[in-house]
């Protein structure tokens, strides 16, 4: 059975049938899912749980895997659940117990439920991310995407002139102030120094036009507050 996707939105994300993703994938296979995700921009891969190792291999077919010497958390190593490679976005503890409301690192992560586009607070943003969901809650708590291509098409023409060369800064001091979080130590502060991005990017394939907003996003370059 060859790679299939049925469209799930007017205007963007796709659902993949015809391949399992927890065995090593072919050149084919591999290149029709990176043209899948320009022209869609969001797959779905439904009933294919993976272990750590397996989501890790099919993740090094589209690049290498994102790693920087600054943080991207507050969480230490030591505190990790899963292994290398592998980023927590649960409320769970490194014992698999849920995370105390008093607990800093929980504070820390509840900026994540806000619109945002992962790693944009790095030099170089990850190209792709990689969401398995291991543990699913009976209601609720689903993850939900906008397409900023279709929010740039959707704006009048003077206004896709007015941002068109604008630069944003990008850091997680904007998107955990945004819900609260100012506890952060001067280390912190340091590993998370804004960096600038434009707002509208190209893409390199398609050439299609899109917005790079998120709540990592807390100033304009040239622009007051």
């Amino acid at each position: 059975m060859s790679i299939s996707i049925r469209q799930l939105r007017p205007t963007f994300a796709g659902e993949v049938s015809g391949v399992d993703i927890s065995k090593p994938l072919d050149r084919a296979d591999a290149a029709a899912i990176e043209a899948a995700i320009d022209t869609y921009a969001v797959l779905v891969f439904r009933d294919q749980p993976l272990t750590d190792e397996q989501q890790i291999a099919f993740t090094l077919n589209f690049g290498e895997l994102e790693s920087y010497k600054t943080a991207g958390h507050i969480r230490r190593r030591e505190e990790h659940r899963l292994g290398p490679g592998i980023a927590d976005f649960s409320n769970l503890d490194r014992h698999g117990k849920i995370m105390s409301t008093e607990d800093r690192v929980w504070f820390f992560k509840l900026a994540d439920r806000l619109w945002h586009s992962d790693s944009s607070f790095r030099p170089a943003p990850a190209k792709y991310s990689l969401l398995s969901g291991r543990i699913i809650p009976s209601w609720g708590a689903n993850t939900e995407f906008a397409d900023m291509r279709a929010a740039y098409d959707a704006l009048d023409q003077r206004t896709k002139a007015e941002v068109a060369e604008l630069i944003c800064e990008h850091s997680l001091i904007y998107s955990r102030e945004a819900i609260g979080f100012v506890d952060l130590t001067a280390e912190e502060i340091t590993a998370f120094a804004p960096v600038r991005h434009p707002l509208v990017r190209r893409h390199p394939v398609t050439g299609r036009l899109s917005l790079f907003l998120s709540a990592h996003a807390g100033a304009i370059v040239g622009w007051g507050p």
